[in-house]
């Protein structure tokens, strides 16, 4: 065969921040009549704490399995529409019983350290040390693929990544997806259904010009964002390394590149495997360099597009905004001149009011002197003090009595002296009239 198998590998960023080990594995194995290439993306989540051995392991199995179904296969007998599936299940099936007798060997001789069972949920650890469930500690996708002269053998469980390219430099994602693998979700060897879960697809070479196969665990599919075209252009960039420096040279380049990747972009491990054919790549490199640069093309314009939509929504939003903050503005305005008047209203009705208060305060003070009068009053009116007041009243009777007295006395003591002058101003009235006759008789003579 023409095919030459290239692998690369890396630890993902958020691994190494959080001094976790890396949960992806991978193989390449070979013969002269058959190549085999695997990844396998061990669960991130705790309660999978052993899964980076599950990955290992699931790989492992399949590459062991797969040897001696290559040996006994009757590659016609594959793409024989009545018997293709049964033939494929059945060699799924033995991988998987492989991995689980595995992962229950492995949890056997290796019971849980007071770390892993630190880190696992309470309903999880009850499950596990009751025996339940022990596969799912090693929870892990799989993507295997088995190359022929005569076929291309695909099997998947889980969310990995698969590209086929053909002659004409082509992009087709050759396995059926699954609709149970959304966003971080995924199927796994370690489901109890995963025997009825996998997907597989057979592609004969006389009837597909395969030219590469590249498989990929989702942390290089998540560096570009998850989109097809932008991750197609990915693969082709790689296949075009190696098209100028060879499988060696591309290796090499995968060592530090996919470093890069996952520091700058998903955080993930992120494992690739697959198969090219030189021969066939090699003219395709300025098919696959103006696919690269056309996808980057598109992917800024539709990142322009998309900043400027995003532009126009917030000027829109900032607009709907500004004309609600204006109403709002002009409603708080009018507010504001209302409640002017009523302050200038509630001053006024202050001012009354202290007035008002100030009258009824004078009207207090006075109603409290007449309580401190009543009260001394009362207070003169008790026993004692009666007789005080009677003693007192009589005391004034007697003193008006003799004052009474006193004033007749002199004001008849008056009369008479008054009387008496007139008595003396009527004789000197009647002595001065005879003087004065007499002396105008004198003038006369």
């Amino acid at each position: 065969m023409s095919f030459d198998l290239f692998y690369g590998e890396t630890i993902g960023a958020s691994h190494i921040k959080k001094n976790t080990p890396k949960e992806d594995s991978g193989l390449t194995y070979e013969t002269d009549k058959y190549k085999i290439f695997a990844v396998a993306d061990g669960h991130g989540d705790p309660n999978c704490c052993r899964s980076e051995l599950g990955s290992r392991f699931c790989c492992e199995s399949a590459k062991e399995k797969l040897v001696p179904f290559m040996e006994n296969i009757n590659a016609d007998d594959l793409f024989k529409t009545g018997i293709q599936f049964n033939i494929v299940n059945h060699l799924f099936s033995s991988i998987l019983y492989s991995w689980t007798t595995k992962v229950n060997e492995h949890y056997e001789n290796n019971p849980f350290t007071e770390d892993e069972l630190n880190s696992l949920d309470p309903s999880f650890k009850s499950m596990y040390l009751k025996g339940n469930r022990i596969e799912h500690i090693y929870g892990t996708t799989l993507i295997v693929g088995i190359l022929t002269d005569k076929f291309l053998l695909l099997i998947q469980q889980g969310d990995s990544h698969c590209f086929m390219i053909n002659a004409k430099g082509e992009f087709f994602v050759p396995i059926p997806g699954d609709a149970n693998c959304i966003g971080n979700v995924t199927t796994s060897m370690c489901d109890k259904d995963a025997h009825e879960a996998f997907r597989y697809t057979v592609v004969e070479l006389d009837k597909f010009d395969l030219a590469a196969c590249f498989l990929a665990t989702d942390g290089f599919e998540d560096c570009y964002g998850a989109h097809f075209n932008r991750t197609a252009a990915g693969v082709a960039e790689l296949i075009n390394v190696a098209n100028e420096r060879g499988i060696i040279g591309l290796e090499s380049y995968l060592d530090k590149r996919l470093p890069e990747m996952t520091a700058t972009g998903s955080a993930d491990d992120i494992t690739v495997t697959g198969v090219i054919d030189l021969e066939k790549t090699r003219p395709l490199t300025n098919v696959f360099e103006n696919m690269v640069r056309s996808i980057d093309l598109n992917f800024e314009i539709r990142a322009k597009e998309k900043k400027i939509a995003d532009r126009v929504n917030k000027m829109n939003f900032l607009t709907n905004r500004y004309n609600n903050t204006k109403t709002e503005y002009d409603r708080v305005v009018k507010t504001l001149e209302k409640h002017k008047i009523l302050l200038e209203k509630y001053k006024q009705d202050k001012e009354n009011l202290k007035e008002r208060i100030f009258v009824k305060e004078e009207e207090v003070k006075e109603v409290n002197f007449f309580d401190a009068l009543v009260n001394r009053c009362r207070s003169f009116l008790s026993t004692d003090s009666s007789k005080v007041l009677e003693s007192a009243i009589e005391r004034l009777g007697k003193d008006i009595d003799r004052n009474i007295k006193e004033s007749e006395t002199i004001v008849n003591e008056y009369t008479v002296k008054y009387n008496k002058l007139s008595i003396d101003k009527d004789k000197y009235e009647k002595e001065y009239l005879e003087y004065k006759a007499v002396g105008e008789k004198i003038d006369e003579e």
